[in-house]
């Protein structure tokens, strides 16, 4: 089962709120090539359950940068971190039907954690809808300045965590994290003990500051912290390599199976919204995703834009709980 983790300190501001406004007046086109709208609505919220500077804020302000230069006059993106990003699903839940409020979400949020839990605070299915998949990206494994540099695989990891059981702590942001340290200690035969922070960028930097010998976290929120005598890539956790960081090799390549854990972030309404605000809302995010400097800015934290359409996207939702499913059987636990 998964083990209840001491909460570490944030570094930054928990609940950060930044009023994004614009200027210009550069029309957004969808993604099938018509007007997203004709009149501009009133403002939005994009509600994102993690820290700022984390991928998923940065995600949530690139679209809220061009939703609004044509589609509505401002967009508040509000950071709502904790109790595992489920905070801000909650608080959605809570809001009018009006289609006003969206949810920035990872996807396993709502297609991981019902095969994690007994129980939870929202019902993903009945409580919201998918307005568009949007990005995927790779999980990574990284290690810090506490670990010799002769470690250069995940396997010269687990021998030297063998060495001394201090050295077995992981840095994690969430749950699909927790589950990669669990998997890795099913595999390996090394108790690994996830520490649980608010999100990838703070645990990075504890990792940098040598409080923790290594992390797991999406690789959006290592790679600004990569470099000599700062993080090192040991895997990604991924069916493939990821060309922002073609030299890192996956967890199959080093012979560690059952480790693609690559995950979706998308957007989210209410359950109630009207059909036509929800292919309004989603029609402009995709057409924000669709614009080059959109797609540049999130390639280099190496989220791979995905967008589609909301019958499209309830499709990858479903997908994607059967693919949790899985993986979480595979490890050995029933939910809590």
């Amino acid at each position: 089962m998964l083990k209840k983790m001491k909460q570490q300190p944030s570094v930054l501001d928990a609940h950060r709120r930044t009023l994004i406004r614009g200027a210009g007046g550069v029309a957004l086109l969808s993604a099938v090539g018509h007007p997203v709208a004709q009149t501009k609505l009133s403002p939005l919220k994009i509600v994102c359950g993690y820290a700022a500077g984390g991928t998923v804020d940065q995600l949530s302000r690139q679209v809220a940068s061009k939703m609004q230069l044509e589609y509505t006059h401002s967009v508040i993106v509000d950071n709502k971190p904790g109790a595992l990003g489920q905070l801000a699903i909650s608080q959605v839940k809570m809001q009018p039907t009006d289609g006003n409020t969206i949810l920035a979400s990872p996807m396993p949020l709502l297609s991981l954690f019902p095969h994690v839990y007994k129980s939870l605070p929202y019902d993903p299915v009945a409580d919201f809808v998918i307005l568009t998949a949007a990005t995927r990206a790779p999980y990574a494994y990284a290690v810090g300045r506490m670990v010799p540099v002769s470690v250069r695989s995940v396997k010269d990891y687990w021998a030297w965590v063998k060495t001394d059981s201090k050295h077995a702590t992981v840095a994690v942001a969430g749950v699909l994290p927790q589950l990669i340290c669990l998997m890795m200690s099913k595999i390996s035969g090394v108790e690994m003990v996830p520490a649980m922070y608010r999100g990838g960028q703070l645990a990075a930097l504890d990792a940098l500051a040598g409080n923790v010998p290594a992390m797991v976290a999406s690789l959006g929120d290592i790679k600004p912290h990569l470099g000599e005598g700062k993080l090192r890539l040991l895997a990604l956790a991924s069916d493939n390599r990821n060309p922002s960081v073609p030299e890192v090799p996956t967890f199959a390549e080093q012979g560690i199976s059952d480790m693609d854990v690559s995950a979706y972030t998308s957007f989210f309404v209410r359950a109630g919204t009207s059909s036509e605000i929800v292919e309004r809302h989603s029609t402009a995010l995709r057409a924000a995703l669709a614009q080059k400097d959109v797609i540049d800015a999130l390639g280099r934290l190496a989220m791979e834009v995905v967008p589609a359409d909301p019958k499209e996207s309830t499709e990858i939702l479903k997908k994607d709980s059967e693919k949790w499913a899985a993986f979480v059987k595979r490890i050995g636990y029933a939910p809590t």
